[in-house]
């Protein structure tokens, strides 16, 4: 990671508090540390091996929400390789394919993606908003990711469109993010899979957070909204990771892309034991709990995982262990 960016992320970290009852308080050490290796995988970019990092915890409560964050929010910040890429895709589609856009109002429109065109040396794109006239915008090429393909098959647009109100990001993503808040918000870009139980992430998740200026301002939001798992924020806006029960009889597929750092978060003992071997060709990031029923039989297999583990060597600055935590890192061939 680039010396300043670092500088940057710990700084934004720093400023993370929560409120204690009625006071607002800088985040413990052990929930800096998650926000912290989950940035530090974010750096990874092995191709030839996958990375394995497992945790056993007295307590699993906010790891995975935590980590997660500190993954999605630091790879946001690592990707302007993906915005090109994202421009080549939306300049590429052919003429006719049905798209969202983002207004520059925060309304979401369904649109038709229509012909590129050259103003005045900077290309823009059209999008057909309408169907009077066939109305036409043009969405500069800086803009494109406010652009995204859709996933409804529309061919005909209303004569006139309201569009969906999306909420403007919170204060607290707002001052996070900058002006990269909004594609934060409303961007999907698969950083990973959780496994583990929707409801019990959900509500690490909506743990109220607060970004705390010198001056004691502080700007607020939840930990879901830097999390972004697929159904925990309002419709229409994107996400990061996708979720899936450890009790699924289903496998998600991830999508095709070349983030070597995406990873499969197994939140629990039983995701693990259960999925790991459907994800052999994925990053993994185990979080167990002391407590749980299965724990020894993850410990075992995490073990087994250790035995046979990659002779290359993992180069990653992990932030020292907060007393209670235990943690494994190794690399396995692909």
């Amino acid at each position: 990671m680039d010396m300043q960016l670092g500088t940057h992320i710990d700084a934004k970290f720093d400023q993370l508090h929560f409120k204690n009852e009625q006071r607002w308080v800088p985040l413990p050490a052990w929930a800096r540390f998650y926000l912290m290796l989950g940035s530090a995988l974010a750096n990874l970019r092995e191709s030839k091996v996958r990375f394995v990092v497992a945790l056993a915890l007295p307590t699993k409560s906010y790891a995975t929400a935590l980590i997660g964050s500190g993954l999605a929010y630091t790879n946001s910040l690592l990707c302007s390789n993906e915005n090109i890429q994202h421009l080549e895709l939306i300049l590429s589609l052919p003429n006719g394919t049905p798209v969202k856009y983002l207004s520059k109002k925060g309304r979401l429109l369904n649109g038709i993606k229509r012909e590129v065109i050259d103003n005045q040396g900077k290309l823009a794109i059209g999008i057909q908003k309408g169907s009077i006239g066939k109305e036409t915008i043009y969405v500069a090429a800086d803009d494109a990711n406010r652009i995204e393909v859709s996933n409804k098959n529309y061919r005909h647009l209303p004569k006139q469109q309201i569009g969906r109100d999306i909420h403007p990001p919170s204060p607290l993503l707002d001052e996070m993010l900058g002006n990269q808040a909004y594609e934060y918000l409303f961007q999907t870009k698969i950083d990973g899979l959780v496994i583990g139980s929707y409801h019990s992430l959900k509500e690490d998740g909506e743990a109220l957070l607060g970004a705390m200026f010198p001056n004691g301002l502080i700007q607020e939001g939840y930990l879901f909204e830097l999390f972004r798992v697929k159904g925990f924020n309002p419709p229409s806006t994107g996400h990061r990771f996708l979720i899936q029960a450890p009790t699924s009889q289903e496998t998600i597929e991830l999508p095709e892309h070349n983030s070597q750092s995406r990873a499969v978060l197994f939140d629990g003992s039983l995701s693990f034991t259960k999925w790991k071997e459907c994800y052999g060709n994925q990053n993994w990031i185990v979080v167990l709990d002391h407590t749980e029923p299965n724990f020894a039989n993850a410990v075992n297999e995490i073990n087994q995982e250790y035995i046979y583990r990659s002779d290359h060597a993992i180069k990653i600055s992990i932030p020292p262990l907060p007393s209670g935590i235990e943690l494994m890192l190794f690399a396995r061939d692909l």
